[in-house]
């Protein structure tokens, strides 16, 4: 069944919300005062699982929608976004274990491959317009390569935090306007 740009426009939308809601609980809810053992802990690893199964299909979904933009662009921007997700299931695994340091390190170290599928997803999205919203998700990625390579270095900066702004802006662009642009393209 081939996806229809709309509707990919929409699956990624849905995908990267429900990746929102999922990891803000395992986060915030379990990872924040982990407690290994007890349901809620791993109520968050299958949290995060989930999110990882959605990075996948986030990623094939906005391949297809941004695939008529830049075809080899939108095949960049889709392998970071899965090497990132299978480096985070790593660190999803060492979680599983109980093994909450090693997890976070992992993870932090993954990030900096999501870093690079912003940065070039948001080349991407300001070719195929709004530059607005392209140019916030190359500095949202932008600021998670900085926090990874300035982890490896011993600091700890946390300019992710804002690239936050640039998902969420992503996540309503392509539910609101990608969808709706796609059915008039």
């Amino acid at each position: 069944m081939e996806l229809s740009s709309r509707r990919a426009a929409i699956v990624a939308g849905v995908g990267l919300l429900l990746m929102a809601v999922l990891a803000a609980f395992a986060n915030f809810g379990v990872l924040e005062d982990p407690h290994p053992g007890d349901g809620a802990f791993r109520l968050g690893v299958a949290a995060l699982m989930a999110v990882a199964i959605l990075d996948i299909v986030a990623a094939w979904a906005l391949w297809v929608f941004y695939a008529p933009t830049d075809a080899a662009l939108s095949t960049l921007a889709a392998w970071l976004r899965i090497a990132y997700t299978a480096v985070f299931l790593v660190a999803i695994a060492r979680l599983s274990m109980s093994e909450v340091d090693s997890f976070r390190e992992i993870w932090s170290i993954s990030l900096t491959l999501f870093g690079a599928h912003l940065v070039a997803l948001g080349y991407l999205v300001a070719k195929a317009k709004p530059v607005w919203l392209g140019v916030v998700l190359a500095l949202a990625g932008a600021s998670y390569l900085v926090d990874g390579f300035a982890k490896v270095a011993g600091y700890d900066l946390k300019l992710a935090t804002v690239g936050g702004f640039g998902e969420v802006a992503l996540i309503g662009w392509l539910l609101i306007r990608g969808a709706r642009r796609a059915v008039s393209s």
